[in-house]
């Protein structure tokens, strides 16, 4: 992971963060209308939650907008726990690199990955 990926999933994550506290409601729309939009086609593109432009479904790298955005909701599966909410992920697509669900949204994640995988981001800073 170069320095420019890790500072662009810090800063997006960031902005999701933010975006869940002032305006959890406009990621749910969001949610629903991508799964309006994608039809099948994994060259399309679809709205970017954060900004007023067009997003890359499938990318070369796993630091893509999207896939980024989808690996933040795995980050934040204690966020979405109203069953309405996790059906949504069932309808939206997933990418080459990230899979997501309504079903791998309700697995828990073990307190042991999620401070592994701080420990090897760690290590690969220094």
């Amino acid at each position: 992971m170069s320095k420019s990926d890790l500072k662009k999933q810090k800063d997006l994550f960031k902005d999701l963060d933010k975006l869940y506290i002032k305006n959890k409601p406009r990621i749910i729309k969001w949610l629903v209308d991508i799964a309006t939009q994608y039809n099948g086609d994994l060259s399309n593109k679809i709205d970017n939650l954060l900004i007023t432009s067009k997003i890359q479904i499938n990318t070369t790298t796993e630091y893509g907008v999207y896939n980024l955005i989808l690996q933040w909701f795995l980050m934040n599966k204690g966020k979405f726990i109203i069953e309405k909410e996790l059906d949504l992920f069932d309808n939206i697509p997933s990418t080459t690199f990230t899979k997501i669900s309504k079903q791998i949204m309700m697995q828990s994640t073990s307190p042991g990955a999620a401070s592994s995988q701080i420990d090897i981001k760690e290590a690969m800073k220094k």
